[in-house]
């Protein structure tokens, strides 16, 4: 099986780090609550973590079985199963073993968070939100329980609950920029962009080589007008991203906005070259055909567009739009 990038979706990282590791990382790495398991079965964990790291993901889950056949009522090894299987992506076989920890140990935080975010891969968002809530009340001052809360709400639609978690977040660990680009981003969403915008600027600084950040930015600057500054955020992140075209997607809608038509096609096409799954650019390029009069070309790229997502709406718009041109024609 296929390991996930740990930053494949922010909580993730939160939830891998707890992989049997101490919260005090100066201590190294040890098998959770070590106090209350036997000393084969410790050597049994810290091997499996060992081989984990390793890349030697089925010999880990089997020194994990060994304790586990010895030992089944062993929350801890019933979490760092659930853990690996999380990281391996196969959730529905992580759920169980995390569900378990959790019945064995309703105060085992990590196994908590990790079952929220598992929870969350499978859907199930009031589950989620139930885990990280328990996470809450077994670690009240850990900030990565608000992070995974936050999340859970945000999947409920609950944005300003979402916000209160997420400023929890910073409250214990105002060193966190997962959270505050989170909460920057929810904030422009709900109106609050003033705020979002402070909450943005903070985290540039604390991490100025992180892309998300300067195209959120480069959106909050183009609401406000400031094309200029906007496009050159864009440019920053797309520095940052060289295989990814999101960044000069937003910078041929930026362009487009000001009239600017030369200069969004190419910034389209750019776009388009690093990934041709950017469906805001087929639309734009057919805005753009459409208004010259390249109705069979508008309609083409609203067609390209339904392709990758049939129900977008601006596509679905475009191409009847060019139809109606092509049949007064």
């Amino acid at each position: 099986m296929e390991c996930l990038p740990l930053v494949r979706v922010a909580s993730i990282a939160s939830v891998a780090s707890l992989l049997v590791m101490s919260h005090d990382s100066s201590q190294g790495p040890v098998i959770p609550k070590v106090r209350y398991i036997g000393r084969s079965n410790t050597a049994h964990l810290a091997l499996a973590k060992s081989l984990f790291e390793r890349g030697r993901h089925g010999q880990a889950l089997s020194e994990i079985d060994a304790v586990l056949r010895e030992s089944p009522e062993l929350s801890t090894a019933h979490m760092l199963k659930g853990l690996i299987l999380a990281r391996l992506a196969d959730y529905e076989a992580a759920l169980p073993c995390l569900e378990t920890a959790v019945r064995l140990d309703e105060t085992l935080a990590a196994a908590c968070l990790a079952l929220s975010y598992v929870r969350l891969e499978l859907q199930n968002v009031n589950g989620a939100l139930a885990a990280a809530e328990q996470a809450v009340a077994a670690e009240p001052d850990n900030s990565n329980a608000y992070l995974m809360l936050g999340d859970s709400l945000v999947a409920l639609a609950r944005a300003e609950d979402a916000i209160a978690a997420y400023r929890e977040v910073l409250r214990h660990n105002s060193l966190e920029t997962v959270a505050r680009y989170k909460l920057a981003r929810l904030l422009a969403e709900v109106g609050r962009e003033p705020e979002a915008f402070d909450e943005v600027l903070k985290a540039q600084r604390m991490n100025p080589l992180n892309p998300e950040h300067r195209l959120l930015l480069g959106d909050l600057l183009r609401g406000r007008g400031r094309y200029d500054e906007a496009v050159q955020e864009y440019k920053l992140a797309a520095e940052l991203q060289q295989k990814k075209g999101t960044a000069y997607a937003r910078i041929g809608d930026t362009y487009l906005e000001q009239g600017f038509k030369s200069e969004a096609l190419g910034a389209y096409r750019v776009a388009l070259r690093r990934d041709p799954k950017q469906v805001q650019c087929y639309v734009g390029i057919g805005r753009i055909q459409l208004a010259a009069g390249r109705i069979a070309e508008a309609i083409d790229m609203a067609r390209g567009a339904l392709a990758i997502d049939a129900r977008l709406p601006a596509a679905l718009a475009l191409l009847a739009e060019a139809e109606r041109s092509e049949t007064a024609g």
